[in-house]
């Protein structure tokens, strides 16, 4: 039985593919001037049709690695989703990818490769974003923000300058509650850390400063 890709008309078709692409792969960008570790990939088979006689346009060149990675005979560098983020509060973790331990999770998945969890960097690397280290940076401002030493008691109540804001934390029959430049808030929370969560991220997203702004345009 005659091989189809050892034919005249494959190693021809083959060459016309690999021309249109400029001798690289489209994904990755690996060039080959000669073909050499370059293949076709056809994004749509056809019962009974040859390999050469698919349209161009449903065919594009690729190296073995990105070809294989298109088939899942291997894990993709690419195409992969991030979901959601968990901090572990210790190095408890291991990342599926690269095998290290890690203390924030960030759960990604591929269409066609399932889900995985992974670290920062393998996250970063995987979903070709930032997405991850942006995530990972606010933890740790949030984190620094809870245990910062610039919180003072003052009036009995814990105290600290953020963003050009005095917040003090309130505490009363409902919970705990938030106070900005002498302004109190309506919301309470059952737990101190979770009013100044709730202080970190309205300064930080500028939810206060825009609560202030709108407040004076109003008098």
């Amino acid at each position: 039985m005659v091989n189809q890709y050892r034919t005249k008309e494959w190693l021809t078709f083959r060459q016309q593919i690999f021309e249109s692409d400029g001798w690289k792969c489209v994904d990755c960008g690996k060039e080959s001037s000669t073909g050499k570790g370059l293949q076709v990939h056809h994004e749509i088979y056809v019962n009974g049709q040859k390999p050469w006689e698919a349209p161009a346009q449903h065919c594009r060149t690729l190296c073995k690695k990105c070809h294989a990675m298109q088939h899942g005979k291997i894990r993709p560098d690419y195409g992969w989703d991030f979901y959601c983020d968990e901090d572990l509060g210790d190095l408890s973790g291991e990342c599926d990818r690269c095998g290290n331990d890690i203390r924030y999770v960030f759960h990604i998945g591929h269409p066609n490769w399932g889900m995985m969890e992974v670290g920062t960097d393998c996250c970063d690397e995987l979903t070709g974003t930032r997405e991850a280290s942006s995530t990972r940076k606010a933890a740790q401002r949030l984190e620094r923000f809870l245990h910062s030493k610039r919180w003072k008691i003052i009036d009995g109540l814990e105290t600290i300058k953020q963003m050009g804001f005095e917040i003090r934390i309130i505490h009363d029959s409902e919970g705990y509650g938030i106070s900005a430049n002498g302004t109190e808030g309506a919301k309470r929370f059952l737990e101190v850390n979770e009013a100044k969560i709730h202080a970190f991220h309205t300064v930080d997203d500028g939810t206060m400063e825009r609560f202030f702004k709108n407040r004076s345009t109003k008098k």
